[in-house]
């Protein structure tokens, strides 16, 4: 009954619940960034709209204490010293974070997990989005001792900004690809820089 209700259900979709603008203050506002959510290790990146001016991009660490604001570029193309090469590249139309992490690691004094923070100066505009990253998970159980109540879970470990959070939402779907439950729950913290979300499915059986 255990292999049969791992099989049966299976949580491979997580996501954020938006894509929100935190603080746009022109009605012209450019392209908004968009929450992402990654595995750790993966390369990925914040596009914004090429409108041929520089700008300024800004994250706020998840590891770091009261998730104070670091400039990543400003209002130029160069990261800062802060910084390095190794870990972002900017041009006209994308940051990209070549490694998402949860802690500091290497030469990386953050983690790039956070709040990134993009501001424009013409139209004075900022838009923000969250890079939410999965250090562990999903990692299930299945408790088939009562065969009237048979309950998967599965918990994912991650880290996210603390100043702005946008908790994952975790998406269940049968072994036909139906989505069978969605839910948005409240975390608990694992360590200083990580938290955990748990969902369940009851009576998952044939």
């Amino acid at each position: 009954m255990a292999e049969d209700c791992g099989r049966k259900y299976l949580l491979l979709t997580i996501v954020v619940a938006s894509s929100l603008n935190y603080y746009c203050l022109a009605e012209n506002c450019p392209r908004n960034l968009t929450h992402t959510v990654v595995n750790e290790g993966a390369k990925t990146s914040f596009q914004r709209e090429n409108n041929g001016q520089l700008v300024q991009w800004q994250v706020m660490p998840s590891s770091v204490v009261f998730n104070k604001l670091k400039n990543i570029t400003n209002y130029d193309d160069l990261v800062t010293s802060q910084f390095n090469n190794v870990t972002y590249a900017v041009n006209a139309s994308e940051l990209t974070i070549f490694s998402s992490t949860v802690a500091p690691q290497g030469s990386m004094p953050y983690s790039t997990a956070g709040l990134y923070i993009l501001n424009y100066r013409n139209p004075n505009c900022t838009t923000a989005a969250n890079l939410i990253v999965i250090s562990n998970g999903p990692v299930c159980s299945c408790d088939a001792s009562d065969l009237n109540n048979v309950q998967l879970t599965c918990s994912v470990v991650y880290a996210e900004s603390t100043t702005q959070p946008n908790y994952p939402i975790l998406t269940w779907r049968n072994s036909s690809g139906g989505q069978v439950k969605q839910e948005k729950p409240n975390p608990v913290s694992v360590d200083s820089s990580t938290k955990q979300s748990t969902s369940q499915v009851v009576n998952c059986k044939w």
